[in-house]
């Protein structure tokens, strides 16, 4: 950073000395103030937007496997009935026969 770009927000003023690495003092009022970093909040930025980005997919793939787990969980209840559908058919057809063979019997 130049001279140029840093001005105390109290005079104007574009003297200074540095106190530490984000701290100066205007040489002109004696106010010392904290110098912003352009270049670390457009990365701060680049970061929150690729956050924003990365949660906005993470949304999208929840809703679809939410979507997908559904539609198994429906194939899955379409399965079972077909299932205790088909035993019970089963069952009745062993108790027609069974009800034969007594009424043959007798």
């Amino acid at each position: 950073m130049t001279q140029e770009e840093i001005k105390c927000p109290n005079c104007g003023g574009n003297r200074y000395e540095y106190i530490n690495i984000k701290t100066v003092k205007c040489l002109y009022c004696g106010t010392t103030f904290i110098i912003q970093n352009k270049q670390k909040e457009y990365e701060k930025a680049e970061r929150e937007k690729e956050a924003d980005l990365f949660l906005a997919e993470l949304g999208k793939d929840i809703k679809q496997m939410k979507t997908e787990n559904d539609l198994f969980g429906k194939q899955y209840q379409a399965s079972q009935s077909e299932k205790r559908y088909a035993n019970f058919i089963l069952i009745l057809i062993v108790v027609i026969i069974v009800l034969i063979l007594l009424i043959n019997i007798v």
